[in-house]
């Protein structure tokens, strides 16, 4: 829609620039001095039109990305979700029994329930915050008008929820991996259980350190600007971290038909 419009614009300015050339618009642009003027003027215009037209939609893109971020995380945590709803569950009254004859068995057996039924909580509090989230970010997105105003004021003053399902839900996976740890008593022997389950423990320590530290290193995608400067002081600059010379051109070429 925007491309057929940028085009009907251009049509529109060549035919004019072709009309001011010719002489067929001499009705409204008589005398050659008009002519150049309005030649000048309209060849500004579509200098300038094409460099903020560009701008905007880079900006749309960016925030539209941001909101198919949010729809993935909603999904994640609609997959977690339904782990945890699927996951077994025991009437107390079935294993009340164990309490005498295995008490470890028994606790393990209540503590498992208790980690299932708090995952799936957390798990559908993330699911509800981001599917909240891209579904009016992307309603924003939509607007005729003040979209991305609309956008960025939601975005501001969601942050803090947003920044909480994130949490709700990546501490429901570490919970959900330590529930499956546990599980193991349900139908194995008690010592076979114990050498299992201290096999699956591992496997979720050394996952939440991995997952930790790719958060900690995630920070850095949240800088600022001036930080990153800093940051990457003694890094070579990259063609996408600097403006090409054809953009520095078409700047220098904008501002001096502006001055015009």
């Amino acid at each position: 829609m925007k491309h057929d419009h940028s085009l009907a614009e251009e049509e529109e300015v060549q035919v004019s620039l072709e009309e001011a050339e010719d002489g067929t618009n001499d009705k409204t642009y008589g005398s050659m001095d008009q002519k150049q003027s309005y030649f000048n003027s309209v060849s500004g215009t579509k200098k300038s039109t094409h460099k903020p037209s560009a701008a905007r939609h880079e900006e749309f893109l960016a925030r539209q990305l941001k909101a198919e971020v949010a729809d993935t995380y909603a999904i994640c945590s609609a997959l977690l979700t339904g782990f945890c709803v699927c996951t077994i569950f025991i009437d107390h009254a079935s294993i009340e029994h164990e309490k005498k004859a295995d008490p470890l068995r028994y606790y393990v057996l209540i503590s498992h329930q208790v980690i299932v039924r708090l995952c799936t909580a957390l798990a559908l509090f993330s699911t509800l915050i981001f599917m909240l989230s891209t579904m009016y970010m992307k309603t924003a997105l939509a607007r005729q008008s003040y979209a991305f105003r609309v956008f960025d004021r939601f975005t501001n003053e969601t942050s803090s929820a947003r920044k909480m399902a994130f949490w709700c839900m990546y501490y429901a996976c570490i919970m959900y991996m330590l529930s499956i740890s546990l599980v193991m008593f349900y139908t194995m022997p008690r010592s076979v259980a114990i050498v299992v389950a201290s096999v699956v423990l591992v496997f979720c320590v050394v996952m939440w350190w991995y997952a930790d530290s790719m958060v900690k290193a995630a920070g850095v995608i949240f800088m600022p600007d001036e930080k990153l400067a800093d940051e990457f002081a003694n890094d070579t600059p990259r063609s996408c971290d600097t403006k090409s010379d054809s953009e520095d051109d078409t700047e220098k070429d904008i501002e001096k038909d502006t001055e015009k």
